[in-house]
């Protein structure tokens, strides 16, 4: 397939961009536009239940809930850790 501009003369390319690129611009502010229209027509998903008697008490629990990591994933990323750092050494060694 052969180029469109390489048998145009020179305004007339300059002319063939201008008008891509004013349907581009007109796309793309169509196409921002909508996408805020939709971001304020979304709602926030609710907060999931956490077990509690109070609000510093759901609070807390939540907080534990997210960064509690169990013993053997624990043991393993100190594993790995420790394979790294065997490493390290073993190359500065050299």
């Amino acid at each position: 397939m052969e180029c469109q501009f390489v048998s145009c003369h020179c305004d007339e390319g300059v002319e063939y961009i201008r008008e891509i690129l004013a349907e581009c611009l007109v796309y793309f502010h169509d196409l921002s536009h909508s996408r805020l229209e939709y971001d304020s027509a979304m709602k926030p998903l609710p907060a999931p239940p956490v077990p509690g008697k109070t609000e510093a008490e759901r609070f807390d629990n939540a907080v534990r809930k997210t960064f509690t990591v169990s013993k053997e994933e624990m043991q393993r990323r100190e594993a790995e850790w420790q394979r790294n750092q065997d490493r390290v050494k073993q190359a500065k060694k050299r």
